[in-house]
C-alpha cells in the first residue's frame, strides 16, 4: 500500500515514472527539459590531515517521514549522478551517520525524534569547528526542511549556519535548485 502512495506522491511533485516497456529504464525522471546537474560531481578534495573533511560525493537526508525521504532519495539518485545518498529517520541516527561519512550535503528536518534538527546541526558544527581555517569552505551544505511556519525558527536556523531553509510542502525542483545554487556558491568561493 505504501508503494502506491509513494507513486502517487511522486507524480504530484512532478516526477514521471519511467516506461515499463521491455528494455526501457524504470528510473523516475523529473518532468523538465534539461537536467539540473548535467556534469559529474567533483572528486573528493584532498585535505590536510583532519578527521572532519567532508566527502563531496555523499548526501545525507534526515526526516522522520519515510515517504518523503523515499521521494527525495529517488529524485536525488536520478538527478545527481555519482552521489551516494544516505537516509536516516531520527536525530541520533543522523549524528552517527554523519560521524561515519562526513556528508557534503545534509538535508535536515527540524522536527525529528531522538534529537531535534537543531541539536543535529549543533553537532555538525562542533565537528566543523575542528576544520582548519584554510579549508573551512569544505564544510557541509545544510538545507533545513520543515513544516514550521515560524520566522523565529528560520532566523535561528540561519544563525546556526543553515545554507537554505525550505518550508514543507515543497516541490522537488525547488530542493534541487537550492542544492545546485549552494554547490555553485561553494565553487565560486573556492576560486
Amino acid at each position: 500500500m505504501t508503494g502506491k502512495w509513494v507513486g502517487k506522491a511522486l507524480k504530484r511533485i512532478g516526477i514521471v515514472p519511467g516506461s515499463k516497456k521491455r528494455g526501457a529504464s524504470n528510473t523516475p525522471q523529473i518532468a523538465s527539459q534539461q537536467p539540473l546537474f548535467p556534469e559529474k560531481p567533483a572528486t573528493p578534495d584532498e585535505t590536510p590531515n583532519t578527521d572532519v573533511a567532508v566527502n563531496k560525493r555523499r548526501i545525507l537526508v534526515i526526516d522522520d517521514d519515510e515517504d518523503l525521504v523515499s521521494a527525495i532519495k529517488v529524485v536525488l539518485e536520478s538527478e545527481m549522478v555519482g552521489y551516494e545518498i544516505d537516509t536516516v529517520y531520527d536525530g541520533a541516527a543522523a549524528v552517527e551517520k554523519w560521524s561515519e561519512q562526513k556528508h557534503y550535503i545534509v538535508i535536515l528536518d527540524m522536527m525529528i525524534p531522538k534529537r531535534s534538527g537543531f541539536l543535529v546541526l549543533d553537532r555538525l558544527h562542533v565537528d566543523y569547528r575542528k576544520i582548519p581555517n584554510q579549508i573551512r569552505n569544505n564544510r557541509p551544505i545544510i538545507i533545513m526542511i520543515t513544516g514550521n511556519l515560524g520566522s523565529r525558527h528560520k532566523a535561528y536556523a540561519e544563525s546556526l549556519g543553515v545554507d537554505d531553509y525550505l518550508q514543507k510542502p515543497f516541490k522537488m525542483e525547488r530542493l534541487l535548485l537550492a542544492i545546485k545554487a549552494q554547490i555553485e556558491k561553494r565553487n565560486q568561493q573556492a576560486t
